[in-house]
């Protein structure tokens, strides 16, 4: 399934690679995503217009972080991350998607909202 930029404003910007034809009246179109924007964007203008039109929406459903801290014998995740058996793994053999399931894990089992 393709995915296209969600920015709303995305399909009025003025640039040659939106464009079908010289001199055509077929409409301006939105481009395909781009993998390094979160699957959700195909530039990182396009993602910032997107996040500063909706940021106030953002902030209200994920709610704003205020000070933290931590007592100095508690281990981060990267710390926490260097004691596992999967930190010595080869990239193709899956130290990536073992990073990520580790990441996923310690951010649901130590962050506090």
């Amino acid at each position: 399934m393709t995915k296209y930029c969600q920015n709303r404003l995305c399909h009025y910007n003025n640039t040659t690679d939106r464009i079908r034809a010289k001199k055509s009246a077929d409409p301006y179109y939105v481009n395909r995503t781009a993998k390094g924007y979160f699957d959700m964007f195909c530039s990182q203008g396009c993602m910032h217009e997107y996040f500063e039109m909706y940021k106030d929406r953002i902030l209200a459903m994920v709610g704003e972080q205020f000070k933290m801290s931590r007592k100095a014998t508690e281990q981060g995740p990267s710390t926490a991350w260097q004691e596992q058996p999967e930190y010595t793994l080869p990239w193709n053999e899956g130290y990536d998607e073992a990073r990520s399931r580790f990441m996923q894990s310690w951010i649901r089992d130590n962050i506090r909202s």
